[in-house]
């Protein structure tokens, strides 16, 4: 069989077009599908005035501003499940609609509500007593009671993942289960703890191809092979 420069050069152009649109197509379907609802995000922020709090809506792709909401009383803590806003404030928790329409409300009258977190259609809310913190577990339909959980310190942050309740207090954070049962303890000696959130894969900028990346990618190394063989016989 005889090779030529020629040959060769016109094998190695095309195995590099086919190669391209491969990775073309699997770059292409890695990309995010839904890149209108993610600019369209909104970020709601308390914002303290003497008169009272003010709720402002920001875009979330840039921070620019969009609306604002007086509440007319004085807010410590929002959560929102995309549709429902909660804002907390010391005597209770008031649910509003996307236009702000207040849609329901609860009201307590044994301490002071600091923090709120959201999980499926359960809000979770801080009771601050004399005693220690209590975790209230409300109906995100209504706003009704369901239960509560006694901490027995001094809690200020909530945060969940869906199936584990992370809640903080100034010396450390602890998680519990479903069922209030303690997982697992961070100690913090350095500080004040304040605050928590939870953020899932932006440590991370390595894009992992879908299957339906792998099934393109291995289709196009298949054509590959096939038209080096059939040059090869050709040549022959």
């Amino acid at each position: 069989m005889k090779v030529t420069a020629a040959g060769v050069r016109t094998s190695l152009g095309f195995i590099a077009n086919t190669c391209s649109a491969v990775l073309g197509a699997m770059t292409i379907s890695m990309l995010p599908t839904s890149g209108a609802a993610a600019s369209e995000a909104k970020l709601a922020a308390i914002l303290k005035l003497p008169t009272g709090a003010t709720v402002l809506n920001l875009n979330a792709g840039d921070l620019s501003f969009t609306r604002a909401f007086d509440t007319g009383y004085s807010a410590n803590s929002l959560a929102t499940n995309g549709s429902t806003l909660f804002v907390s404030r010391a005597t209770g928790i008031t649910a509003y609609d996307a236009d702000f329409q207040e849609l329901y409300h609860y009201s307590n009258p044994y301490g002071t509500i600091d923090a709120l977190a959201l999980s499926g259609g359960v809000v979770h809310a801080i009771l601050n007593l004399p005693t220690g913190s209590t975790v209230l577990n409300l109906n995100a339909a209504d706003l009704s009671y369901t239960d509560a959980f006694d901490l027995g310190y001094n809690a200020n942050s909530l945060a969940t993942d869906g199936s584990t309740l992370f809640v903080s207090r100034t010396t450390g954070i602890t998680a519990y289960d479903a069922d209030f049962r303690e997982l697992y303890r961070y100690s913090n000696r350095y500080g004040t703890i304040d605050a928590l959130a939870l953020w899932s894969g932006l440590a991370s900028t390595d894009a992992v191809p879908e299957p339906a990346s792998w099934t393109i990618m291995l289709a196009g190394f298949g054509i590959v092979g096939v038209a080096i063989r059939r040059r090869r016989v050709a040549a022959a």
